[in-house]
Protein backbone atom coordinates (compact mmCIF):
# COMPACT_ATOMS: atom_id res chain seq x y z
CA UNK A 1 0.00 0.00 0.00
CA UNK A 2 1.37 3.43 -0.75
CA UNK A 3 -0.64 6.63 -0.44
CA UNK A 4 0.18 9.69 -1.61
CA UNK A 5 -1.03 13.01 1.26
CA UNK A 6 -1.45 16.59 1.18
CA UNK A 7 -0.48 18.35 4.19
CA UNK A 8 -1.45 22.51 3.29
CA UNK A 9 -0.03 24.98 5.58
CA UNK A 10 -2.64 28.24 5.65
CA UNK A 11 -2.00 31.30 7.30
CA UNK A 12 0.18 29.89 10.35
CA UNK A 13 1.23 32.51 12.57
CA UNK A 14 4.18 31.64 14.20
CA UNK A 15 5.02 34.79 17.08
CA UNK A 16 8.56 36.09 17.71
CA UNK A 17 10.57 33.65 19.47
CA UNK A 18 7.67 31.44 19.59
CA UNK A 19 7.02 27.91 18.31
CA UNK A 20 5.98 26.11 15.07
CA UNK A 21 6.04 22.44 14.04
CA UNK A 22 4.04 19.85 12.22
CA UNK A 23 3.05 16.69 13.43
CA UNK A 24 2.12 13.88 11.23
CA UNK A 25 1.49 10.47 12.44
CA UNK A 26 1.59 7.35 10.65
CA UNK A 27 -1.16 4.90 10.83
CA UNK A 28 -1.10 1.83 13.13
CA UNK A 29 0.97 -0.52 11.16
CA UNK A 30 2.32 1.79 8.74
CA UNK A 31 5.31 4.43 8.33
CA UNK A 32 5.16 8.10 6.95
CA UNK A 33 7.81 9.07 4.06
CA UNK A 34 8.14 13.04 3.44
CA UNK A 35 7.98 13.93 -0.17
CA UNK A 36 7.97 17.27 -0.33
CA UNK A 37 8.26 20.30 2.16
CA UNK A 38 6.80 23.82 0.96
CA UNK A 39 7.44 26.39 3.63
CA UNK A 40 7.33 29.87 2.96
CA UNK A 41 6.25 32.97 4.51
CA UNK A 42 3.90 36.47 3.79
CA UNK A 43 5.16 38.82 6.22
CA UNK A 44 9.18 39.44 6.01
CA UNK A 45 9.25 41.16 2.46
CA UNK A 46 10.15 44.47 3.98
CA UNK A 47 11.72 43.20 6.69
CA UNK A 48 15.59 44.94 5.99
CA UNK A 49 17.23 42.12 8.34
CA UNK A 50 18.02 39.22 6.41
CA UNK A 51 16.50 35.87 9.09
CA UNK A 52 18.23 32.53 9.28
CA UNK A 53 16.17 29.99 10.96
CA UNK A 54 16.81 26.41 12.21
CA UNK A 55 14.52 23.17 10.60
CA UNK A 56 14.81 20.27 11.90
CA UNK A 57 13.22 17.10 10.46
CA UNK A 58 12.27 14.59 13.21
CA UNK A 59 11.60 10.79 13.92
CA UNK A 60 10.21 9.13 17.00
CA UNK A 61 8.52 12.41 19.00
CA UNK A 62 7.10 11.32 21.82
CA UNK A 63 5.07 14.29 22.97
CA UNK A 64 3.27 16.26 20.32
CA UNK A 65 2.52 20.07 21.20
CA UNK A 66 -0.70 21.61 21.25
CA UNK A 67 -1.95 23.73 18.09
CA UNK A 68 -4.86 23.32 15.05
CA UNK A 69 -5.89 19.85 14.55
CA UNK A 70 -5.49 19.58 10.48
CA UNK A 71 -6.23 16.87 8.00
CA UNK A 72 -4.29 15.86 5.21
CA UNK A 73 -5.78 15.49 1.68
CA UNK A 74 -5.63 11.85 0.29
CA UNK A 75 -4.26 12.80 -3.70
CA UNK A 76 -6.00 9.70 -4.73
CA UNK A 77 -8.98 9.03 -3.78
CA UNK A 78 -8.71 5.55 -2.01
CA UNK A 79 -6.86 6.95 1.24
CA UNK A 80 -8.69 8.41 4.11
CA UNK A 81 -7.63 11.73 5.92
CA UNK A 82 -4.45 11.82 8.64
CA UNK A 83 -5.14 13.74 11.56
CA UNK A 84 -2.37 15.95 12.06
CA UNK A 85 -0.86 18.93 13.92
CA UNK A 86 0.30 22.19 13.05
CA UNK A 87 1.52 23.59 16.26
CA UNK A 88 2.21 26.88 18.25
CA UNK A 89 4.09 24.90 21.24
CA UNK A 90 6.64 22.90 19.96
CA UNK A 91 6.46 18.94 20.56
CA UNK A 92 9.09 17.21 23.07
CA UNK A 93 12.15 17.09 22.21
CA UNK A 94 12.79 13.58 22.17
CA UNK A 95 13.21 11.27 19.12
CA UNK A 96 16.19 11.22 16.60
CA UNK A 97 17.12 14.13 14.42
CA UNK A 98 16.69 12.71 10.67
CA UNK A 99 17.64 16.22 9.18
CA UNK A 100 19.13 19.76 10.50
CA UNK A 101 18.80 22.85 8.63
CA UNK A 102 18.97 26.68 8.03
CA UNK A 103 16.91 29.23 5.46
CA UNK A 104 16.44 32.16 4.55
CA UNK A 105 13.20 33.46 6.19
CA UNK A 106 12.59 35.83 2.90
CA UNK A 107 13.22 32.85 0.70
CA UNK A 108 11.51 29.96 2.14
CA UNK A 109 12.31 26.49 2.23
CA UNK A 110 11.14 23.84 -0.71
CA UNK A 111 12.64 20.10 -0.49
CA UNK A 112 11.73 17.44 -2.43
CA UNK A 113 12.76 13.30 -2.18
CA UNK A 114 11.68 12.19 -5.42
CA UNK A 115 12.66 8.63 -5.01
CA UNK A 116 11.83 6.56 -1.73
CA UNK A 117 14.97 5.34 -0.86
CA UNK A 118 16.10 9.02 -0.24
CA UNK A 119 13.06 10.10 1.96
CA UNK A 120 12.82 10.31 5.73
CA UNK A 121 10.97 7.66 6.64
CA UNK A 122 8.91 7.15 10.13
CA UNK A 123 9.01 3.79 12.31
CA UNK A 124 5.89 1.47 11.75
CA UNK A 125 3.19 3.46 14.11
CA UNK A 126 5.35 5.94 14.34
CA UNK A 127 5.82 10.05 13.71
CA UNK A 128 7.47 12.38 11.82
CA UNK A 129 7.70 16.25 12.69
CA UNK A 130 8.81 19.54 11.11
CA UNK A 131 10.43 22.05 13.60
CA UNK A 132 10.80 25.35 12.72
CA UNK A 133 13.28 27.54 15.31
CA UNK A 134 11.16 30.81 16.92
CA UNK A 135 11.89 33.89 14.53
CA UNK A 136 13.01 37.68 15.69
CA UNK A 137 9.50 38.67 13.97
CA UNK A 138 6.23 37.31 13.90
CA UNK A 139 6.29 35.12 10.64
CA UNK A 140 2.63 33.76 9.01
CA UNK A 141 3.88 30.54 6.94
CA UNK A 142 2.05 28.89 4.31
CA UNK A 143 2.91 25.79 2.18
CA UNK A 144 2.12 21.96 2.24
CA UNK A 145 3.58 19.07 3.28
CA UNK A 146 3.66 16.17 1.06
CA UNK A 147 3.80 12.63 2.55
CA UNK A 148 3.26 9.09 1.66
CA UNK A 149 1.83 6.31 4.00
CA UNK A 150 3.29 3.21 3.39
CA UNK A 151 3.74 -0.85 4.54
Amino acid sequence: MSERHILKIDGVTQTAAGAFDVYIPAPSGYRIELVEVDLQQSTEEGDAQSEQVALWIQSGVTVGGSGSSVNSTPINTRGAAVACTINTTNSSTSGSVLQPTAFNVQAGWCKEWPLSEHRHRSAASGNLCLKVEGPTDAITWYGSVTFEIVA
